[in-house]
């Protein structure tokens, strides 16, 4: 008889490891990310400066997709409107690959907004015509500025290959996110 319970155990332990149980993460664009459990020796190879990079990275990929729907919005410029476009494709794409990635090494994703981010968007809320496009272009320069040193820092100092080979596929495209908003910026100025 315990040898049988034992049998049984042991059975139900291996048939239930067998299969993968998978939960989806849905965020608030539609995009779901298949989330398995970490069984493989890969899992939490993500720490430390790397793990801190990955999670800021999704917080301002989240970030920037709100401000760039937030431009399309409440702007009244071609130009501002056109950026937020922009913004909110490719930091919906950038975000896709760092949910894969994390997904792969066994990451956990936040749910929230950090406060500070809260903040950048009460502050617009506020905001209308001229006003909302320089001060939506100033925040852009300097998240972008902020963005394009951590990715090329990251790039060439993560311990992970994931994360380093995430930072060198994305940085081309916050600089491209950088000069235009600078570009932007400075039509802006000379509008005064």
């Amino acid at each position: 008889m315990r040898k049988h319970f034992r049998a049984l155990t042991f059975g139900l332990i291996t048939a239930l490891t067998g299969f993968g149980l998978t939960a989806c993460q849905q965020d608030n664009n539609g995009v779901q990310a298949a989330r398995e459990p970490s069984t493989s020796s890969e899992a939490n190879t993500i720490t430390g400066a790397d793990r801190d990079f990955v999670m800021q990275a999704e917080k301002d990929n989240v970030q920037e997709r709100v401000l760039g729907r937030m431009a399309q919005e409440q702007s009244q410029n071609g130009d501002v409107k056109d950026y937020g476009k922009m913004l909110v494709k490719d930091h919906n794409d950038a975000l896709q690959k760092l949910v894969d990635l994390m997904n792969k090494n066994g990451v956990p994703q936040p749910k929230n907004l950090p406060e500070e981010r809260n903040a950048a968007i009460d502050k617009l809320h506020n905001l209308s015509g001229p006003a909302f496009d320089r001060e939506f272009m100033a925040m852009m320069v300097q998240d972008h500025q902020k963005a394009v040193s951590n990715f090329q820092r990251e790039e060439s100092a993560a311990q992970n290959p994931d994360v380093r080979n995430y930072a060198k596929d994305v940085r081309p495209t916050l600089e491209k996110h950088l000069k235009d908003a600078q570009d932007i910026q400075s039509k802006l100025a000379t509008k005064r």
